[in-house]
């Protein structure tokens, strides 16, 4: 009897220790899936959060996802109104193509409909020789767009992405092209077209249909992804097969870069494999609230401006941690920026974010109101910059005035004394 209540006293006493396994176990976080692309890439686009990682740095042919940056540097130097005369290069680009004629004229977003649906190279061409003269010229808009952006390891030879031995690109920096293009609400609404029909051609009345070719996107797909944003696939010979997919799910975006895969089937499953593996694992908390007031500018005893972050400040972590998060900001406010003209909303300065000791992000610091510089205010500032300077001087003009009144008052009143006894110092003399 004795033997069989022990024995059931260990059995009730194993049952806490085997639940807290199993929650522990359902809690912990996924392991990625292993992925067939040479380089891939998963990042946070709210946070700029770097989730799973493989070879990101190596340089890669990006193939068609050159695009994405073709269409941010078109959007950042025209309007989408503005009209394009074909020339007579883009209807000889190699490769997709939407049939563009010289002597055709569309629109910019026309243009940029059959960039980023067909990956027509003849649209590429076309809008590169819109916006930067020539090819050539483009290219290296291309380059200093991608240097604005933190793309370090990257060079761009011609705006369509056809196979040059220097037109190379990493996942990591793709992963920051996309994720500025995602903050451009026309890429992403252009990039959501399922299927649409272009404007007559002004030459014969020809009309041309388009079809996205993100097949996540497409609800008719097998490879319909539901939480999909935006993409761009890519392939040649030597590229192999290039995608770079963005999703959100309740407000968390994520964007996948996948370089150099050989199994296009399998490729398609690891992009959405890989950001069920972001949204399951990983969600973003706010440590700072856009209009939060992180410091005031005293400007003069009497006038203070609020200097505010011009952003939501967001961290990611891992939903089965319950980290402990030591946030701070650091800043440095420029050495003039009492004798500058500020208007409310205007940019003073970016923050560095630190979390646990290391910097995650930047923010924008800007000015909670007006400040016109003016004399009475410089005055202030000098006086407020220098002070001890100010009280030595101010103290050696005293003591020189008093020195000066006192120089004066004893030769006042020699001249008076001498004044009044001359009949007398004549006479001893």
């Amino acid at each position: 009897m004795r033997r069989f209540l022990n024995t059931i006293i260990k059995y009730l006493l194993f049952i806490p220790i085997f639940y807290s396994l199993i929650l522990s176990t359902a809690q912990a976080t996924e392991k990625p899936p292993k992925i067939n692309a040479e380089s891939s890439i998963l990042i946070d686009a709210n946070t700029g959060q770097v989730l799973y990682s493989k070879e990101e740095n190596t340089k890669h042919f990006p193939a068609s996802t050159t695009k994405i940056l073709t269409a941010l540097v078109v959007l950042d130097n025209t309007n989408l109104n503005d009209i394009v005369t074909i020339g007579h290069n883009p209807p000889l680009a190699d490769g997709s193509s939407i049939g563009l004629k010289e002597g055709e004229k569309f629109t910019v977003e026309t243009l940029l409909t059959g960039l980023l649906l067909e990956s027509g190279n003849d649209c590429a061409e076309a809008l590169a020789e819109h916006v930067g003269g020539s090819i050539n010229n483009f290219a290296k808009m291309m380059n200093e767009k991608a240097k604005e952006l933190g793309c370090n390891d990257s060079n761009f030879e011609n705006p369509s992405g056809l196979p040059n031995n220097k037109h190379v690109t990493t996942a990591h920096d793709l992963a920051l092209i996309m994720k500025a293009a995602l903050k451009n609400p026309d890429y992403v609404r252009i990039s959501r077209i399922i299927c649409t029909q272009l404007p007559a051609s002004n030459l014969n009345g020809e009309k041309r249909w388009v079809n996205n070719h993100n097949h996540l996107l497409n609800k008719n797909s097998k490879y319909y992804y539901k939480y999909t944003l935006a993409g761009k696939s890519g392939y040649t010979d030597v590229a192999k097969h290039t995608f770079v997919i963005s999703g959100e799910k309740n407000g968390e975006k994520l964007i996948a870069v996948f370089l150099k895969a050989n199994d296009k089937v399998k490729n398609y499953e690891d992009m959405a494999k890989l950001l069920d593996y972001g949204f399951n694992n990983f969600k973003d908390i706010k440590l700072y609230s856009k209009g939060y007031k992180v410091d005031d500018l005293k400007i003069t005893k009497d006038l203070s401006i609020p200097i505010l972050l011009g952003d939501n400040v967001l961290f990611t972590t891992e939903k089965s941690k319950d980290e402990h998060i030591d946030k701070s900001l650091k800043y440095n406010l420029p050495k003039n920026i009492k004798r500058r003209e500020l208007k409310k909303g205007d940019v003073i300065c970016e923050a560095d974010v630190i979390v646990n000791g290391k910097k995650v992000s930047t923010v924008n610091l800007l000015s909670g109101g007006n400040h016109d510089y003016n004399f009475k205010i410089g005055v202030y500032e000098f006086i407020s910059n220098n002070l001890i300077a100010v009280i030595i001087v101010s103290i050696i003009i005293l003591i020189t005035i008093i020195s000066t009144i006192i120089f004066i008052i004893k030769k006042r009143k020699k001249k008076k004394f001498q004044k009044k006894w001359k009949h007398v110092i004549n006479r001893k003399k």
